[in-house]
């Protein structure tokens, strides 16, 4: 099977995909145009694309010799699934194993804004470090505080029980249909049910 890796991916992977398959490595580090895209799916057997590739309704237009699209990545809004089906391919992604890595992402930037580590990073970085001072760089407690979350998917939730492992309390917004899970574990809740966009803006 001849498949087209659209990004560099770490050299393990790209072993074992050359071990099965007959692989062609793009080599470049940024996303596909749709014209890319459309000239792929009628070059190769499958291909392997990752987010921003624009596989829009357009690129399957013309021929096509791909019968799958193997997702990196848990996303595939860059992929018009519908004009996929249409022509024959199918589409896949990876769900569930970028949950915890996108949780601890999420709890970082909670701790760093707190507690205002990239301000003393930058500090460090730039020879500006004098030493101890009482009243430098204070941030604020995160222990104790009440965390938002915006909708409760595997990632949210993930961060969710973190946070309350280390005392905070949470308000959780979601129109899913899993709330009693949530409430069961001592969430807080604001329900909420639109799909609107525009409808979640200025909501905190």
């Amino acid at each position: 099977m001849k498949l087209l890796v659209t990004r560099p991916l770490p050299e393990p992977v790209l072993e074992r995909l050359r071990g099965a398959h007959e692989v062609v490595l793009r080599g470049e580090d940024r996303p596909m145009s749709e014209a890319e895209a459309a000239a792929a799916l009628a070059a190769y057997d499958a291909i392997l694309p990752t987010l921003g590739d624009d596989f829009a309704a357009g690129a399957f237009a013309g021929e096509i010799r791909t019968r799958l699209l193997a997702n990196f990545g848990v996303g595939y809004n860059h992929i018009d699934i519908a004009a996929a089906r249409a022509r024959g391919v199918a589409v896949t992604n990876t769900p569930g194993v970028l949950t915890d890595a996108t949780a601890d992402i999420a709890m970082t930037l909670l701790l760093a804004s707190a507690r205002r580590a990239g301000e003393g990073e930058r500090l460090l970085r730039r020879g500006g470090w004098t030493g101890f001072h009482p009243t430098a760089f204070l941030g604020t407690e995160v222990s104790g505080k009440t965390l938002g979350i915006v909708g409760m998917g595997a990632m949210r939730g993930l961060a969710w029980r973190w946070s309350i492992s280390t005392g905070r309390r949470s308000v959780c917004l979601s129109g899913r249909g899993g709330w009693k899970r949530w409430k069961s574990w001592g969430a807080g809740w604001i329900s909420w049910w639109s799909r609107c966009p525009a409808a979640r803006r200025r909501i905190i």
